[in-house]
């Protein structure tokens, strides 16, 4: 029966496969998704990927009798040219307050830290507290106090002028994917390169009990590996080119559809509709189809066991002195020879049993 065995995998692997892909879970190859079953841990990034990815600007302070309107104008001037959610938000605001954007020149960013450039011949600066302190400039006490925000402080020819605060929305369905994966077993934490304040309420919210705040796109991956140095196979979410490399670094890498190319292209895995309540259920997937492939492996080998010996003639030394009962003689003739035909029989419904076991896969129940 070796047609069986060489159905039990490709029949179960192509009815996951399917599946998942009817469901907007897209697995690179049949190895990310044998490899997705071990996965222990599901790191999370969280602008974009557990979080809506549409931050809006919620609060605008001045400092040191600049206006509101000279603040927003200096920091989209700058922000103009970047592609981070943070930036899209301070140009919606500006193109409410109908204001006019001015070109900027010698404009540089730094990934997850801030962007600098010149308008109007002044150096304007836009960042989090720890890309002003890298530059050396003081962070008024004033202006920091909000701990349930995202902050972006504006500095002008090296003085803090106003900050800009956001604040992000927790993606549908995240708390209730979440509560799947935890039941699931899986450990899930929360990473962020934002402050503590707002990557803390969007893990309360999401009801994740571990967070990291304050990572540098660079640090995603050696925290990553960190993890996988303790012994844990670690999923890892996200969406953006910053994620990339932690992508590449996690034993699986599972990417938003609605993502950067290079963030999908590190990926094994690529969730099109954005539901991060797929993430649990291309584990449950991946860990059936497994099971799946095991079953019909086991089904195939007993099949060529048992019938293969009797096919060659192991029974004759028990039938071939007093003969077959007659009850058998259908099966084994008269001295315990397997009929072909009972013996072509025999290997159709091998393979069909094989098929048919691969074909639950499309009807059985995963994570909610």
């Amino acid at each position: 029966c070796p047609c069986a065995m060489g159905l039990a995998t490709p029949t179960a692997v192509m009815v996951g496969t399917s599946r998942a892909a009817e469901m907007g879970i897209l697995f690179k190859n049949a190895e990310s998704l044998e490899r997705t079953r071990s996965v222990d841990t599901v790191v999370f990034d969280k602008t974009a990927t557990i979080t809506s990815g549409v931050p809006e600007v919620v609060d605008v302070i001045s400092y040191d009798h600049f206006a509101v309107r000279d603040i927003l104008l200096a920091a989209g001037s700058v922000e103009a040219r970047s592609e981070h959610a943070l930036a899209r938000a301070v140009l919606v605001k500006v193109e409410s307050m109908g204001l006019e954007l001015q070109d900027a020149s010698h404009v540089r960013a730094v990934p997850g830290l801030g962007v600098y450039g010149e308008v109007n011949g002044q150096a304007v600066s836009v960042g989090n507290a720890m890309y002003m302190s890298s530059l050396g400039i003081e962070v008024p006490t004033t202006l920091s106090n909000d701990t349930t925000s995202n902050l972006s402080f504006v500095s002008i020819d090296g003085v803090v002028r106003g900050r800009i605060a956001f604040q992000d929305q927790l993606r549908d369905g995240a708390e209730d994917a979440v509560a799947a994966m935890i039941d699931m077993g899986l450990d899930v934490i929360l990473i962020s390169g934002d402050q503590e304040g707002p990557v803390e309420l969007i893990a309360r919210e999401a009801g994740i009990s571990r967070f990291e705040s304050g990572v540098l796109p660079s640090e995603k991956s050696q925290l990553i590996s960190q993890m996988q140095s303790e012994g844990k196979i670690v999923a890892m979410v996200g969406d953006g080119i910053n994620d990339a490399p932690a992508l590449t670094q996690a034993d699986v890498g599972i990417a938003m559809g609605g993502g950067t190319d290079s963030a999908i292209e590190a990926s094994d895995i690529t969730l099109i509709h954005d539901d991060i309540g797929n993430v649990g259920k291309s584990i449950a997937l991946s860990k059936m189809s497994m099971r799946t492939i095991k079953q019909n492996l086991f089904w195939a080998f007993s099949y060529n066991i048992l019938l293969i010996p009797i096919a060659s003639g192991l029974l004759y030394s028990v039938f071939h002195s007093d003969g077959v009962l007659l009850q058998l003689r259908w099966a084994l003739g008269e001295h315990g020879f397997l009929n072909p035909i009972v013996a072509a029989i025999a290997m159709s419904v091998s393979s069909i049993s094989v098929v048919m076991n691969s074909l639950t896969l499309r009807y059985k129940s995963l994570v909610s």
